[in-house]
Order: C-alpha cells, then structure tokens, then sequence
C-alpha cells in the first residue's frame, strides 16, 4: 500500500469543483485590467464579456492583500442558485443582479498567480503571470512607494546603467558615470555612507530597474553653522523623463530636504531650502574617507576636496589647496596621490624627479637639481647613491665644481683627474680615457688623441682657374689632425702651417713653385 507524498494545500480545494459557470470579473478589477497593456489582461477582459464558463467567477479586487482576487468557486454559485433562487438553470444577468450576496456568502481569497492558473491551466509562463502581478500592484501604490534611499555598495549598484530602465538619450542613460567600467570610482560613496546615500525611483515594483537617481548628501555644516538636525541635501537628478524628476523633487519637498531649484551640475546653483525659500547654500562634509582604489566619481554639486582637512564642499572661493572631483576618469583633478606621503597632494607643491623606483612625485622640498644632469632627483635616490665632486671643463674650464653619481665618473690618468664621463672619451690608442675638452679624433689612427699630441693639417681646398691672371685661387681648406710624430711623416710644414705631402705635388704653385702650363690649363 502506497501514500502519496503530495501536501495539499487549502487552495487545492478551492479550485478541485469541476462545476462551471459564468465568467464574471467586478467592474473595478475591469477598470484596473484595462490600463495594463499585457496579453493575460486583455484575455480576461474578452472572456469576462462573454459567455464563456470557468471554473471561479465574480473576480474582484481586496483592498488589503493586493496580490491577492476575491473569487467564488462555480460550484458555490451554481449552489446559490439552485438552493437559494431555485434555479435549474440561470442566465448571466441573474448571477450579476445576485453577485453581492453571492459573494457575501461564498466568497474566497487566493493568490492572483494562482486563479490565473486555474482559469488558464498550463497556458502562461511565471514570468508572464508576474509580470501581471506587479503590474496590477502598481495601482495600489503611490509613486512615493517607487522611492527608495540605499547606501553603500548599493550605490555602486544603481549607477550601473544596466540597472536603467534605459530608454535611450535621456539625462540618466546619457551619464557620464553609468558605464559598468566605471562603477567602481562610485566607492568613494560607499566608503562614506554615513553621510552620503543615494535617492532612487523604481521602474516598477519588481524593482529590478530605476527610472531616475540622485545622490543625497548629509552635510555636517551648512553654510558654515553645524547641521544640528541632520538636514539632507538632494543633489541634480539623473532621470528618463520629466515626470520621474518632478516626483523626485516633490519628494524632497515633501521631506523638507534641500534641493536645486534648476536640475544643473553647477556648484553654485540656487538651492530650495526646507522652508521653500531659495538662495545659494554652503555645504561641507567633513574628515571624508578616501577610498582603497584612490578612485574618484564626477560630483555634480560638493565637488572640492581640501586636502589639508578631508573637507568635501562647494566652496569654489576656498583659497585653499583642494583636488576637484571633475574628472570623468576617475581621477582627482589638481592632485595626485603619494604613496610615500600616504594622501593626496596638490599637483602645485609636486615636484617629477628621478626616484628609486623610476619617475615619481615627491614634494618640491624632498627633490634637488642636479645641474650636470639638468635633471631634478628625490633626495631618497640621491642620498643612496655615492656623489663625487668633479670640474667640468668646457672648452677649458668654467671653474665650478659638480655634484655627479660615482656611476658616471671616470678618471684620467693623463691628469690624474675624475671627470663626468660624458665629459671624456676614449683613446684606443693611448688605452685611457682622456678630457674631451683636449682632445681630437685623428682619422687615420682611429683613435682620440690629446689636443697636444696632434698637428691640423690642411689636406685639400676648393679652388678654381683664374684666367684673367693665369693662377688658381685657393679657398675653403679641408683639415685633418695627424699625430705629431706620425712615422710616415705624411704632412710638411709652410708659413707656420702643416700640409699634406701630396698637395705639394698636385699644387706647386700654392707654395710658390713654377706650375706646369699643362696644369695651368687643366
């Protein structure tokens, strides 16, 4: 012997008659089923005004249960008329002239999805029968009950645009802040949730989306006098039509919050006051926490953080050093964040150097310039690094004596002397380095030699025929350096000056020799 494991429930017996009678719907459930444009609705309208048979009639709304019909089970009507009104069979004027008592006698109650169900077995998605669920609810609730305050994580969540109810190139789908890749700059709001939150309107009662937002600040001092009462201030609406952001701003009236009197991202809007009088207001929210990622959303209104005091206001006359939460990256504009320093410094008193760990900032009163790299360094780099003292001679000496890294010294035996290495180079024929200043590269040795070691000697020029005179003139003189005891002895002095050997021969005349006719014609 077997027991079924099925657990029945009380509407189990309510809907188990198979009796049938008309399908009756009350006139204000009528008047409600018309405004929801959704397939089942139009259904029970058509069928309510026939004289088709169903096995539930005399629908009608409950005033305290709003997810829930008031019906009769057919078989109770057809009982009433039968034992009340002797009726074999009855037409449908007779069961609406008698719905009142029929109701005040057998009425039931059962959830909507449920008499749906019933009515329509196994025709309707859940999701379709929810959806007829929660658009019915709607007409039970004022547009106040759509409203609701979050803070926290939360915050991040409804910014989200994949949370709007989006219908495309309104204020709230066109933020500048609702791309899921930003969503995380909106920690900054989460972080300090006990003096910022965030005002919403659902779409509908699902709330799975939201027609409009706006963040709700709580000062802690309003135009400079401590906010004793903890007044809120609702600041510009992000909203996908006109009439979400007259409720919202109905809303916060009817609270007695501050709100802009012009939906504008301005610091120094006009502002309605709890008492409805209208004037710009000063807000600060003090000792403001910053969040792990240093992130930073858009502010439309208190976007100025001091960053001496953590103070976050409007106040764009402060005359302190403060970062904007202008940027739509996530940034602080007019500051950057200092690992080492552990807080946001104004971009002013930052100084890019040559740190330890590549390019950083440090405060102009932690950096040094270090004129033979004309470069600024952290005192940390410097002060970990050995520093020599060199002259740097240019085009003799200037005098003056250099702080260099010892990295970039080399020494000249030559002198006996440290020199910055881009200051010398090096003879491979003398196997040292050597002060470029008293240098020059000697081309057919292939090699740097000292200035003194060398003779210039003139290797070539420009010339051309005088005909007039029967001379060549000679001009612009090409100059190669020659090591002075050059063992070829390739060059020969002439008036104080070295030239080559064969120019000699090429051009007997430049030194005074008799020239060759034929050469004077060539």
């Amino acid at each position: 012997m077997s027991i079924s494991k099925h657990l029945y429930t009380f509407d189990d017996f309510l809907f188990e008659a198979s009796d049938l009678t008309y399908f009756i719907i009350s006139p204000e459930l009528k008047e409600i089923l018309k405004t929801i444009d959704i397939p089942i609705a139009k259904r029970l309208l058509n069928d309510s005004s026939s004289d088709l048979s169903k096995k539930v009639s005399l629908l009608d709304i409950d005033e305290e249960q709003i997810d829930k019909w008031n019906f009769v089970n057919s078989v109770k009507v057809n009982q009433y008329l039968t034992d009340i009104l002797d009726y074999e069979t009855a037409p449908r004027s007779v069961v609406v002239h008698h719905q009142k008592d029929i109701r005040d006698k057998y009425k039931s109650l059962a959830k909507i999805g449920r008499i749906i169900n019933k009515i329509y077995p196994n025709e309707y998605k859940p999701t379709d029968i929810e959806k007829l669920v929660n658009e019915y609810k709607m007409h039970f609730q004022t547009k106040f009950d759509f409203i609701d305050i979050v803070k926290g994580k939360d915050i991040n969540k409804w910014y989200d645009c994949r949370n709007y109810n989006d219908i495309g190139g309104s204020e709230l789908s066109n933020s500048c802040m609702s791309s899921d890749e930003k969503n995380h700059f909106m920690d900054f709001y989460a972080v300090n949730d006990d003096k910022i939150s965030m005002v919403i309107l659902y779409s509908d009662v699902g709330k799975n989306k939201i027609d409009a937002r706006a963040i709700l600040w709580k000062p802690d001092k309003i135009d400079g006098n401590s906010n004793k009462d903890g007044s809120l201030f609702m600041d510009r609406i992000y909203y996908n039509n006109q009439e979400n952001k007259n409720l919202l701003q109905n809303y916060a009236k009817s609270n007695k919050w501050y709100y802009k009197n012009e939906n504008s991202s301005s610091m120094s809007a006009e502002i309605i006051k709890p008492d409805n009088t209208k004037s710009q207001v000063l807000f600060e929210l003090e000792n403001v926490k910053i969040p792990e990622n240093k992130k930073f959303p858009y502010a439309d209104t208190l976007g100025i953080l001091n960053l001496k005091t953590n103070t976050l206001s409007n106040d764009e006359n402060t005359g302190e050093k403060v970062g904007w939460l202008s940027s739509t990256g996530g940034g602080l504009d007019g500051a950057r964040w200092i690992e080492r320093y552990d807080k946001f410094v104004h971009s002013t008193d930052l100084m890019k150097v040559t740190g330890k760990s590549g390019i950083e900032y440090v405060l102009k009163e932690d950096a040094s310039m270090l004129p033979i790299y004309n470069k600024w360094f952290s005192d940390e780099y410097i002060e970990s690094k050995e520093i020599v003292k060199v002259t740097r001679p240019q085009d003799g000496s200037d005098g003056k004596d250099y702080l260099v890294f010892k990295d970039d010294v080399e020494h000249c035996d030559s002198d006996d002397k440290d020199y910055y290495k881009y200051d010398v180079v090096y003879s491979e024929f003398l196997g040292d380095f050597i002060p470029k200043f008293n240098s020059k590269y000697v081309e057919n040795m292939d090699s740097y030699m000292p200035t003194e070691d060398v003779n210039k000697v003139t290797v070539g020029w420009d010339y051309r025929w005088d005909g007039d005179n029967k001379k060549f003139n000679y001009i612009h003189p090409f100059h190669g350096w020659y090591h002075i005891d050059d063992p070829r002895e390739p060059f020969f002095e002439y008036k104080g000056e070295y030239y080559l050997n064969d120019l000699k021969k090429e051009h007997p005349d430049f030194f005074g020799e008799k020239t060759k006719e034929s050469n004077e014609k060539s």
